[in-house]
C-alpha cells in the first residue's frame, strides 16, 4: 500500500460506491465507518492512516451520493406545470432539439433543479442563456429498465439532471443574466458564425469536437461508432492536449518564464472547459495536466499511476454518481490501457509516433475500452484499428489547422485557403471512413456481453498483467510456483466442488417492455415466453427491440415455445421480429389463432398448437394448466387464455387482459396461486375482491408502461390489492421483475436489485473469488520471494 496508496485509495473509493448502490447503506452504518476512518488516520501505521483516509473519503463521496438521490421529488412525477428556465445547453437531432434547462421554475414559485428537455417544434434558432416558459408534465427519472439496456436513470443523475420533459411548443420569454450563461451563448455563437464558412460536413464534425456535442447526422455517429472513434467527437485528453501544445507554441513568442507560460495556458483551458459545461472527460483531461504542472514544479517524476489515480479521486468525490457516466469509464480505461497495458506491448527500438508503436497503443486501449463497447452499444468492428491508425491522425490535423483558422478567420485572403485545406481534409477522412466501414461491414457482428462476462474478461486481464509484470521471476521462480500450485490443490477441489453442487433455480422474468405483456421462463432445459409485448403506436415499437436485445444479453440462443394470452398488440405485437431471430417456434393458444395470427400479423407459421380447456401440459419440474379460454365472448381482452403454471410447489396465475364476466365465470375453478398476474394492466375492468380473494396471492406482478396514455393502473384497483396485503411489482416502477424458483420457495428481485441477484445466483461469482483469490497469492508469494522470505 506504500507504493500507490492513491491506487488503493480509488479502489476502495469505487467499491465504496458499487456497495452503497447496491445495498443502500443506512446513515447510522456511514456514521460509523466514518468514525472508524477517523480512528484510523490518527494511529501511528502508515497503512492504517492510508485506509483510514480511503474510508473518510469514502464516507463524504457517499454522503454525497445520497444528497444527490433526496434532491428526486416523486410528487412531482407526471404532474403539469408551467415550466421556465433558462437554457444551459442544447444539442440539436434531425428530429429534435435537447435542451438542458437550469434556473428551473415549476408554475412560477417553485423551484427544482436541472431539467432536461425534449423539444420537437419549429423554432430554430433557440441558444445558450435564452430564457424559454411552456406547459407540459414534468417527469422523475425511475430505474425501470432491463439488464444491458442504456441506463437513463443513472445518466440524467450522473449529470446532475433530475427530472425530465417534452414539449412541442415553447416560447423565448427573454435573455439570461448569468454571466456564465450569457459567456457561453456567444462562445457558442461565435464559434457557430466562424466555422458556418465551411461545408455542412465539416463544420458539424468541428462543432462538435470543439463544444463536446455530437451534432453529426446519425447515419456519420453510426459510423465513427463502428470504427470505435467516437472519442474524438467529445472533449477528452486528445484535445486538451492539442490546446494546451497550441497555446504553448503561441506563448512562446509573447513569454519567456516557463512557469508563467503553463499557468496562463491553465487558466485559458479552465475558461475553456467552464464555457464548454466542464464534460466528464475534459474533467478528467484538466486533472491531468493540472498534475502535471504540480509535478513539474516540485520536480517530481510524474507516475500516470498516480495522476490516474488522484484523478478518480477528485472526480468521484466531486460528483460519485460519476462512476456511472460513460465518458468516466471509458476515459479512464483508455488511460489505464496506455498506463498498464502499452509499456509491455510496445517497440523500444522505434519511437512512439512509429505506425508500429501507434498500433500497440490502440490495442493497448481497446483491450480494455471494448468489452465495455460492446457491452454498452452491443457491437465491435474489425475496423479499430484503422479507424485510430488512419482517421484519428487526419482528424487531429483537421482539428490543429481549424483552430489556428479561427485564430485567423478575420484575415480574408489566410481565411479562404484555410477553409479549402480543412474541406479538402475532412472530405478526405470522410471517403476514409466511409470505405474502412464498407471493407469490414461484412466482419461487424452484433455480440452480447452481460454482467457475468464483463467481471470474467477484466478479472482474466487483471490476472494476465499480473503475471505479465512479474513474468521472469515468476520464469525463473518456476519450481517455487509449480509447488505453490501443488499446496492450492485442496483450493482447487473446492471450487470445482462448488461449481457441481450449484444447481440454477427456475427463473421467471416479467421483462420491462413498456405498455404489454411479456414474460420468460428459463429452466435448464426449457425457455418460454408467455406473450411477446408489442405497441399499438405504429412507427414506435421499440418493444421488440427491447425484447430481442434482453434474449441475447441473456444468451439465450433457442425458443422452445410462446404461449400467447390473446392477439392484441401489447401482447402478441412481436411475434414477427421474434421468429425472425430465432425461426419457427412453437406457438401454442386460443382456438382459430393460426388464421388470426396470418391476417394480422401477415405470419404463416407451421407449428401453431390450439389450446383446450383445461389441458395440461407436464414438463420437467414445472405443469402449465390451461383454466380457460372463452370464444363466445365478442372481446378481444375477454378471450384471453388463463394459464396456471405450477413451478416446483408454487403457482403462478397468468389472466391476458380478461374482464370481470370472465373473472366470475371461473371463480368455481382452483385459481388458489401464490403469484398472480394483474388482469388487463390494472384497469378497473378487471380485479373484483372475488376474483382476488378466490386467487389469494402472497405477490401480484403487474406490467404497465410508465405514465401511459391510458392512465393505467386503476388507483382503486391497487387499493384493493393492498387493502388484501398484496405485494405488488410493477414494471413501470420496479423494472424488470426476476423470481427464482426453488423446490420449497422463491424470492424476488426488482431492477434496482439486479446486481444482488448476480451476487446471490451466479456460479460466475465463484469464478470471480476464485480468479481474485489466485492473484492476491500470486502476488503475495511473488512479494515474499522478492524479500526472501521464501
Amino acid at each position: 500500500m506504500k507504493k500507490y496508496p492513491a491506487l488503493i485509495i480509488a479502489i476502495i473509493l469505487l467499491l465504496g460506491i458499487i456497495l452503497n448502490s447496491i445495498l443502500n447503506l443506512p446513515k447510522n452504518i456511514l456514521i460509523v465507518i466514518l468514525f472508524l476512518g477517523i480512528f484510523l488516520f490518527f494511529l501511528k501505521s502508515k497503512n492504517l492512516n492510508y485506509l483510514g483516509l480511503a474510508l473518510i473519503l469514502t464516507i463524504l463521496s457517499l454522503f454525497n451520493y445520497n444528497n444527490s438521490l433526496n434532491k428526486l421529488n416523486p410528487e412531482l412525477d407526471g404532474n403539469h406545470y408551467i415550466i421556465s428556465g433558462e437554457i444551459k445547453s442544447l444539442k440539436k437531432d434531425e428530429d429534435k432539439t435537447t435542451l438542458i434547462i437550469t434556473n428551473v421554475l415549476l408554475d412560477s414559485s417553485l423551484n427544482t433543479d436541472d431539467i432536461i428537455v425534449y423539444y420537437d417544434g419549429k423554432k430554430n434558432n433557440l441558444s445558450v442563456g435564452d430564457k424559454i416558459e411552456f406547459t407540459n408534465k414534468l417527469f422523475v427519472p425511475i430505474e425501470n429498465f432491463n439488464p444491458g439496456e442504456f441506463n437513463y436513470y443513472n445518466y440524467l443523475i450522473s449529470n446532475n439532471i433530475f427530472y425530465y420533459s417534452y414539449t412541442n411548443d415553447l416560447q423565448v420569454i427573454g435573455k439570461s443574466n448569468n454571466l456564465l450563461l450569457t459567456a457561453r451563448g456567444n462562445f457558442f455563437t461565435k464559434i457557430n458564425k466562424v466555422l458556418s464558412k465551411l461545408n455542412p460536413n465539416s463544420k458539424d464534425f468541428l462543432y462538435s469536437v470543439i463544444t463536446g456535442n455530437n451534432f453529426l447526422p446519425g447515419e456519420y455517429t453510426n459510423l465513427y461508432k463502428n470504427l470505435g472513434i467516437m472519442h474524438i467527437l467529445s472533449v477528452s485528453g486528445l484535445h486538451i492536449i492539442i490546446l494546451q501544445s497550441l497555446l504553448l507554441f503561441c506563448l512562446n513568442f509573447i513569454i519567456v518564464n516557463r512557469n508563467i507560460k503553463r499557468i496562463l495556458t491553465l487558466v485559458i483551458i479552465f475558461i475553456y472547459c467552464l464555457l464548454i459545461g466542464f464534460p466528464m472527460s475534459s474533467i478528467r483531461a484538466f486533472i491531468f495536466i493540472f498534475i502535471d504542472f504540480l509535478s513539474s514544479i516540485y520536480m517530481k517524476a510524474k507516475v500516470q499511476i498516480k495522476t490516474i489515480s488522484v484523478s478518480a479521486i477528485l472526480i468521484l468525490l466531486i460528483n460519485p454518481w460519476s462512476i456511472f457516466d460513460l465518458g468516466f469509464q471509458f476515459s479512464f480505461l483508455s488511460v489505464l490501457g496506455i498506463a498498464l497495458i502499452y509499456p509491455l506491448l510496445k517497440n523500444k527500438n522505434y519511437a512512439n509516433s512509429s505506425i508500429l508503436n501507434i498500433l500497440y497503443l490502440t490495442l493497448a486501449i481497446n483491450i480494455l475500452i471494448i468489452p465495455l463497447q460492446i457491452f454498452y452499444f452491443r457491437n465491435f468492428s474489425m475496423a479499430f484499428f484503422l479507424g485510430n491508425i488512419i482517421v484519428i491522425p487526419l482528424l487531429t490535423i483537421i482539428i490543429n489547422i481549424s483552430v489556428i483558422y479561427m485564430c485567423l478567420s478575420l484575415v480574408p485572403i489566410v481565411n479562404t485557403i484555410f477553409i479549402s485545406i480543412i474541406n479538402l481534409l475532412y472530405n478526405i477522412a470522410t471517403y476514409c471512413i466511409v470505405g474502412i466501414n464498407n471493407i469490414f461491414e461484412k466482419f461487424n457482428r452484433g455480440m452480447y456481453l452481460n454482467l457475468y462476462n464483463i467481471v470474467i474478461i477484466y478479472i482474466s486481464i487483471l490476472l494476465i498483467l499480473t503475471i505479465s509484470y512479474n513474468f521472469y521471476y515468476f520464469k525463473r521462480n518456476s519450481k517455487k510456483f509449480f509447488y505453490i500450485f501443488i499446496k492450492l490443490i485442496p483450493f482447487h477441489l473446492i471450487f470445482l466442488f462448488f461449481c457441481t453442487i450449484y444447481h440454477s433455480p427456475i427463473k421467471f422474468s416479467m421483462i420491462n417492455i413498456g405498455q404489454g405483456d411479456c414474460f420468460l421462463l428459463e429452466s435448464k432445459n426449457y425457455n418460454i415466453l408467455f406473450d411477446t409485448g408489442g405497441s399499438y403506436f405504429k412507427g414506435y415499437n421499440t418493444s421488440g427491440e427491447r425484447l430481442i436485445n434482453f434474449l441475447k444479453y441473456e444468451k439465450i440462443k433457442e425458443i422452445d415455445a410462446v404461449f400467447l394470452s390473446h392477439f392484441d398488440e401489447d401482447h402478441a405485437g412481436n411475434i414477427g421480429i421474434l421468429l425472425d431471430n430465432f425461426g419457427n417456434i412453437p406457438i401454442f393458444g386460443r382456438i382459430g389463432g393460426a388464421d388470426i395470427i396470418k391476417e394480422k400479423y401477415n405470419i404463416k407459421n407451421d407449428f401453431y398448437f390450439e389450446l383446450k380447456n383445461d389441458e395440461n401440459i407436464d414438463l420437467e419440474n414445472l405443469k402449465i394448466q390451461v383454466i380457460g379460454q372463452n370464444e363466445k365472448h365478442n372481446d378481444e381482452n375477454s378471450k384471453s387464455v388463463i394459464l396456471k403454471i405450477k413451478i416446483y410447489t408454487n403457482t403462478i396465475l397468468l389472466t391476458g387482459d380478461i374482464s370481470k364476466e370472465v373473472e366470475e365465470n371461473i371463480l368455481y375453478k382452483n385459481l388458489k396461486s401464490d403469484i398472480l398476474k394483474i388482469p388487463h394492466h390494472g384497469s378497473k375492468t378487471s380485479s373484483t375482491i372475488e376474483f382476488i380473494n378466490s386467487v389469494d396471492p402472497k405477490d401480484a406482478l403487474l406490467s404497465v408502461g410508465k405514465n401511459n396514455i391510458y392512465n393505467l393502473p386503476n388507483d382503486e384497483v391497487i387499493k384493493r390489492y393492498m387493502e388484501n396485503n398484496i405485494n405488488i411489482k410493477r414494471t413501470d416502477k420496479d423494472g424488470i421483475v426476476i423470481i427464482d424458483f426453488y423446490k420449497n420457495n422463491y424470492n424476488i428481485y426488482k431492477y434496482n436489485e439486479i446486481i444482488k441477484y448476480n451476487i446471490l445466483n451466479s456460479t460466475n461469482l465463484i469464478y470471480t473469488i476464485y480468479g481474485l483469490i489466485l492473484i492476491i497469492i500470486l502476488k503475495n508469494y511473488y512479494n515474499r520471494m522478492e524479500y526472501g522470505e521464501l
